[in-house]
């Protein structure tokens, strides 16, 4: 038999980048991803997290905290 929605747990989605820029010396970078989450886990039935990137940059990072999974 084959996995259904009900078999995972939650779903990793990052969304696709419009706009990045890295941080610089003195300055937070930026960043902007298209998608909608909350809408994925509504359509779905199942949790999903999303917009990571945003909360890296925002705390200083390139934006890439998943990278070294990878």
């Amino acid at each position: 038999q084959g996995m259904s929605m009900a078999d995972i747990g939650v779903i990793g989605f990052h969304g696709q980048t419009v706009l990045h820029r890295a941080p610089q010396p003195g300055r937070i970078g930026r960043t902007r991803q298209l998608g909608d989450g909350e809408l994925m886990a509504s359509l779905l039935g199942t949790k999903v997290a999303y917009d990571f990137r945003s909360t890296d940059v925002a705390a200083g990072g390139q934006g890439a905290p998943l990278a070294a999974a990878y």
